[in-house]
């Protein structure tokens, strides 16, 4: 192809740009190349440019179709130097905008810009503290942590001045500064004990924007939260009071109730002996600016800003990052008052470095400056453009329903801009969703401004798999997008839910907390190419390249964890990038169903948090429950209700725009409220259930097993031997036959949890296999070193990739088992819990699940015939009637997983009584969108899917859930505090304990070693408490593959050009649960992986 290049960079983008495309074409003008070139090197040609791109940066690329004809191919850079077909501009129209217009942005831009900037001067007053000055002092050895942190005692400073007296009176007094009336605010301030029974609230006594700037002062690191001693809790019912009648010093500064102070201390943390910053001319200087500025900002006084979380939160993050991006550079003198001596923070040797006064001008200066520059951050990061297949879809474009939701999605560009976009994709399970969304995301932008959206997932395994797909789908290069490979600790998440502060890290020891975002830690990767950052991104993050890399992606993929700290994030730095994100990109939620219960509160905070910064969001998933998708339009039209009450001058607010997607039709319209909307979702779903009744194309066939149960036989042997007849039944009528007449099959036995699973699978191991059987085993669990996971992954993924319906004779083991295996029926199983579910591309001849949830069995059924698609002349899918806690007698037996609980339980534990055959003998998505006909019905429930709906409704909406519902959040005023995130925690997990399989030396034998993460560096000690359990297959059993750990690890370090130590701590890790004072013995075999052995 022959393709024309013309360029209109400026400054240093003109010879990088020179440089690259000299390399590929002739130049044939001053910025003009031409060459023939193929569609490979045009790649290479783009990615190169996008690589080294700023916003200095445009270039066109013009493809020579015929003598009379060419086509736009791509811009890079900057679209405003050409049309919309690539033609440069010859002459310009300027709009002579005065300067305060284009400085507001958002409509309340100016009052986030002086609320962050006022707050900032006041923001570390209290680190003037004797006792903190004391901690920054290497010579004087004192603790690492005070009776009441630095933002509590500025706080106190800052109630003093403001002194009871109205907005207009302090403002004015902010500008006449002097050290007399410091002197005066010392006298006046609150100061607070531990043995004190009387508590003086500072926002009860404070007007409302002082009310603003106070929280800002107060929350700058973290958010305030209940400290959990042992006291009454907050109570639900007064939550709007939390404020003003619960909040008091413990929810900042826990440790004054948690230590023993001596007298000395606590004089210490209220005493200034070298003043406050406020004595400082220079701080003089900018408190009277400010004042200047506030008195002539109108709209400022008298508004209840506590109300609009927008202002809150985005003077929140300017303040936070403003506290971030100083901390980190040297010394600005300018800033600094001479005969001023107390300091901010320390370097990295230990060393005194900013002065305070300086440190507080610095940030003040910053925050107002970011406020004026947030709103174009957007505008400065790279969109995706110009993307044939998105717009045309793949050449091997199959599902045409695709392209009609693009077109759809392209009418309503201008309006969902300003309106918002709410959209649910319900196709089916292989019918494309994850292009689907991308094409639909790609539709609604602006052409002119270009897509940039964040694909959220629940599983990490699918982040990589997702990102490759979208990659190779939408032909993209490694510049547009970025793809996180790991999971943020969950620990990290819930720190906010720990009553113990945790202030011996080294950042806090240093007094620069706010240089802790919690991305250098967290042992992720981030995929992304590219070498030229610049703007404020450049600015604001000089340092931290995982976070460039984060926000400058067009599109990110990641796992859901890396954008949750946008609401739960305990310290303020870890909340910083996620909400960038938010901010400069969309959102598409991918199968929100998939999280449990207890953790969709949280998604719904993430939801609204979008809405409130302006994103559009698309959720993706073919099982919607209703109650979830009401909540979550709820949630997000009063986060897009806020963002339009402080960003635009919409006078009166507009209705959503929301869509419906599926593989037969697409639906949009405007809803004004939550009940128009349910209105619309029902209509939808009423269709989408017609159109499946009306689906012949059945490929899963199921029926319940019976089993039955006496006192001679256990539950778990009950169970197994359900499981070989079934296997054997199933195997019968669902095979594949290969020439030598020997029978294949590949089936799934699904189990909930991990104990009872491999319980079975040892019963099935060594009892003998039926006459002319070889039944191959693969146990498939989470409890596996990281490197055997892996292996039994990639084994799985080459196996059950049954796209060709000959690939399965390739196979080496089912090869090999042809070869030396003289049985005429050859049964391959994977024995597996949740893990098999979801996120894996697989496609099994048959299953057998033991039930936990209508969910489960509808994702274990879209596992069968998956890719090859074969109606099925029998049930190619059994269902236990009953679990193994219902053979146990347990009162609640589907739970964990599953919904049954305390207040939500069962009339019977057998599926016969609790489930319709209409609701399980076609599997498909049909109990999970529709809304059940007895909403109202109340405990104990006759029906596992009216339980199911009913469990979310309650979660969503119902103050009958202990913690309660998660409307709390987006119908109270609550973002103030961490409290509801305390309460209803996102992934709150156990304590574990990590170990490595550990494996010194080749020919040695692998070992157990216990990892020590309190100390550093990290130890690691051999320990006895994982028993090495020999199983030997009986006749006609065998494992499908077998692990060998010397194999595997040398194969790794070779790779790798690692030792074996290493590649023990790193890839032989596995985190198991931790007990606490129990004595546990973990049991391991490299068949089984590692468990508890049940008695």
């Amino acid at each position: 192809m022959m393709v024309t290049f013309v360029s209109q960079c400026e400054k240093k983008a003109l010879n990088r740009t020179r440089r690259v495309l000299d390399a590929f074409a002739n130049r044939i003008g001053d910025n003009t190349w031409q060459t023939v070139i193929t569609e490979e090197g045009l790649v290479a040609v783009k990615t190169l440019l996008r690589k080294t791109a700023t916003k200095n940066t445009a270039v066109a690329c013009h493809w020579i179709r015929s003598r009379s004809r060419s086509e736009l191919i791509w811009i890079v850079g900057n679209r405003r130097r050409f049309n919309a077909e690539g033609v440069v501009p010859v002459n310009w129209t300027k709009n002579n905008l005065i300067h305060h217009d284009w400085e507001k942005g958002w409509r309340l831009t100016e009052i986030i810009a002086i609320a962050s900037a006022i707050a900032g001067l006041f923001h570390d007053l209290g680190k003037a503290n004797d006792l903190f000055q004391d901690k920054l002092n290497i010579e004087i050895k004192s603790k690492k942590f005070e009776p009441y942190r630095h933002e509590w005692i500025s706080l106190r400073l800052f109630q003093a001045f403001v002194d009871g007296r109205d907005d207009q009176v302090w403002l004015e007094q902010l500008s006449n500064v002097d050290e007399r009336l410091e002197k005066y605010i010392l006298q006046k301030i609150v100061m607070d004990n531990p043995q004190s029974n009387e508590f003086n609230n500072p926002f009860n006594m404070l007007p409302e924007f002082a009310k603003l700037v106070a929280w800002l002062i107060v929350s700058h690191h973290r958010l305030p939260v209940y400290p959990k001693q042992g006291q009454v809790e907050p109570s639900l019912d007064y939550i709007n009071d939390w404020l003003s009648q619960f909040f008091d010093d413990a929810w900042n500064s826990v440790n004054s109730r948690n230590h023993e102070w001596e007298e000395r201390s606590l004089k210490a943390n209220w005493s200034f002996s070298n003043g406050t910053p406020m004595i400082s001319k220079t701080w003089q200087k900018k408190a009277n600016e400010l004042s200047k500025r506030a008195l002539s900002c109108q709209g400022l006084i008298d508004v209840d800003w506590f109300r609009q979380p927008f202002v809150m939160h985005l003077s929140r993050l300017v303040l936070m990052l403003a506290d971030h991006h100083y901390s980190a550079k040297d010394v600005q003198a300018h800033w600094q008052d001479s005969n001023y001596q107390a300091y901010a923070n320390t370097d990295k040797q230990n060393q005194l470095k900013q002065k305070l006064d300086e440190h507080n001008v610095g940030v003040s200066q910053h925050a107002f400056e970011f406020s004026l520059k947030l709103r174009r951050l957007r505008e400065e990061l790279p969109p995706l453009t110009d993307n044939k297949t998105l717009a045309k879809g793949p050449k091997e474009d199959q599902e045409p329903w695709q392209t009609k939701a693009y077109q759809a999605a392209q009418q309503f560009q201008s309006q969902v801009k300003e309106q918002g976009f709410f959209g649910i994709n319900m196709a089916s399970t292989g019918k494309g969703k994850t292009l689907a969304n991308a094409r639909i995301m790609y539709g609604l932008a602006d052409e002119l401004e270009g897509c940039r959206f964040s694909v959220a997932l629940g599983l990490r395994t699918l982040t990589l798999q997702t990102g490759e797909a979208l990659q190779e789908r939408l032909s993209l290069d490694k510049t547009e997008i970025a793809t996180l490979i790991g999971s943020q600790a969950i620990m990290r998440l819930n720190q906010i839910m720990q009553a113990k502060e945790n202030d011996d890290n080294p950042f806090a020891m240093r007094g620069s907390e706010s240089l802790d975002m919690g991305l250098d830690d967290d042992g992720f990767d981030v995929f992304y190419e590219t070498e030229l950052y610049e703007g404020q991104l450049e600015k604001w993050f000089q340092n931290n390249q995982k976070a460039k890399k984060l926000l400058h992606a067009p599109i990110l993929v990641s796992t859901i964890d890396h954008l949750t700290p946008a609401t739960e994030g305990v310290r303020g730095g870890r909340q910083i990038v996620p909400m960038l994100r938010l901010l400069t990109s969309d959102l598409v939620l991918d199968e929100p169903d998939e999280f449990d219960l207890n953790d969709l509160p949280a998604l719904t905070r993430l939801v609204n948090w979008a809405g409130m910064l302006g994103a559009k969001v698309l959720l993706s998933t073919a099982t919607m429950p209703p109650a979830l998708a009401y909540a979550l339009f709820e949630a997000y039209q009063e986060g897009r209700k806020a963002f339009n009450s402080a960003a635009s001058h919409l006078e009166v607010q507009k209705p959503i725009i929301c869509a419906w997607f599926d593989e037969f039709s697409t639906q949009f319209s405007e809803q004004q409220n939550l009940q128009s909307f349910i209105k619309a979702h029902d209509e939808f779903i009423q269709k989408r259930i017609t159109k499946l009744n009306q689906d012949n194309l059945v490929f899963r066939k199921a029926k319940l097993l019976k089993i039955v149960t006496t006192n001679e036989v256990s539950p778990l042997n009950t169970i197994s031997e359900a499981i070989r007849y079934g296997m054997v039944a199933l195997h019968q009528n669902h095979h594949q036959q290969h020439e030598s007449c020997k029978k294949i099959s590949i089936g799934l036995v699904r189990m909930a949890n991990i104990n009872p699973l491999v319980a079975v699978a040892r019963l099935l191991y060594e009892n003998p296999a039926p006459e002319n059987y070889r039944i191959h085993y693969c146990v498939y669990h989470s409890q596996y070193p990281l490197a055997q996971r892996a292996f039994i992954e990639s084994r799985l993924d080459q196996a059950l990739n049954r796209k060709d319906n000959r690939a399965i004779w390739s196979i080496p083991e089912i090869q090999h088992a042809l070869s030396n295996c003289p049985e005429q029926n050859q049964l391959f199983v994977v024995l597996a819990t949740s893990v098999s579910e979801v996120g894996r591309d697989h496609d099994y001849d048959w299953a057998i699940a033991e039930p936990s949830s209508i969910r489960s069995i509808i994702q274990i059924a879209g596992r069968i015939q998956r890719h090859r698609k074969q109606k099925p002349g029998t049930e190619n899918f059994y269902i236990l009637a009953k679990n193994y806690n219902a053979l146990k007698c347990k009162e609640i037996s589907y739970e964990k997983p599953g919904f049954e609980a305390k207040n939500r339980k069962l009339t019977s534990h057998d599926l016969h009584d609790i489930l319709q055959e209409s609701q399980f003998s076609a599997p498909n998505a049909i109990p999970s969108i529709q809304r059940p006909k007895r909403w109202a019905e109340t405990s104990p429930f006759s029906n596992l899917v009216t339980l199911e709906q009913i469990a979310y409704r309650q979660k969503m909406f119902e103050h009958v859930v202990e913690k309660g519902p998660a409307c709390l959040w987006w119908k109270n005023q609550v973002t103030w505090c961490a409290e509801v995130q305390r309460k209803q925690p996102f992934r709150a997990s156990v304590l574990d304990q990590g170990y490595c399989l550990y494996l010194n030396e080749e020919d040695a034998e692998p070992v157990w070693q216990i990892k020590n993460e309190n100390i550093y560096p990290i130890e690691y000690k051999e320990v006895t408490d994982i028993i090495d359990i020999d199983l030997k297959p009986v006749l006609g059993n065998q494992s499908w593959f077998a692990f060998d750990v010397k194999e595997q690890y040398g194969h790794l370090a070779e790779q790798l050009d690692k030792p074996l130590k290493y590649i023990s701590h790193c890839f032989g890790e596995i985190r198991l649960t931790d007990y606490g004072n129990e004595t546990i013995k973990w049991c391991y075999s490299p068949l089984l992986g590692v468990f508890r052995e049940i008695k």
